[in-house]
């Protein structure tokens, strides 16, 4: 009877420790329904705060498990001001790179409109819509307070060494504030850098 009392209360306190550990794994990194017990799909909610700049603030969402090369990354983006803004990508192109240093480039951007050049040497012509590059009436509109999702999906640039660690991406937006922005000549457009929040690589 002291042999089965025993084992019985080794076993509640392994159930304690392992329902701490799950719940704790649990807070730190949420993981969406539908995810399959293998790891090959699905995937988690990153929990950033946003990080704000001009009125514009930026959070990851989320980010897929890695197919092969490819990633992709949802953030929210929300205007805070208390008139519209218009927003729209442009050079130089955006970025990334993870603390092992391999570097990514952004393959495909949906949910924001963009330049037809994204050369750091075109940002002048976007700006001024020189050649049609980018037409006011292409530029993504975010009311007082509204929120916009933003997909892009990265390409390794080479076979990155792990999928540990954390990932870095940046990338610039021109701006208006208020009307929409003239079709041509100087429209008053601000250039917006964004830094998105470290975004974690683990258990990807």
């Amino acid at each position: 009877m002291r042999f089965l009392q025993g084992t019985a209360n080794n076993f509640k306190s392994i159930f304690t420790v392992f329902f701490f550990l799950a719940a704790t794994h649990t807070n730190a990194q949420m993981i969406s329904e539908g995810v399959s017990s293998d790891g090959s799909n699905g995937s988690f909610e990153a929990g950033t705060d946003f990080v704000e700049n001009n009125g514009l603030a930026v959070r990851v969402v989320f980010v897929s498990k890695a197919t092969g090369e490819q990633r992709t990354v949802s953030v929210e983006m929300k205007n805070t001001r208390d008139e519209a803004m218009w927003l729209a990508l442009i050079g130089p192109e955006p970025s990334a790179i993870d603390t092992q240093g391999t570097t990514y480039k952004v393959v495909q951007v949906a949910g924001l409109s963009s330049c037809r050049y994204l050369k750091a040497n075109e940002v002048d012509n976007c700006m001024r819509n020189a050649g049609g590059y980018l037409p006011g009436s292409v530029f993504t509109n975010l009311s007082p307070g509204a929120s916009s999702l933003l997909n892009l999906t990265l390409e390794a640039t080479s076979e990155p060494n792990t999928a540990e660690g954390f990932m870095s991406l940046t990338m610039n937006a021109a701006m208006s504030v208020g009307d929409q922005p003239s079709a041509s000549g100087d429209r008053g457009l601000a250039s917006i850098p964004i830094s998105f929040p470290l975004i974690p690589l683990e258990a990807q």
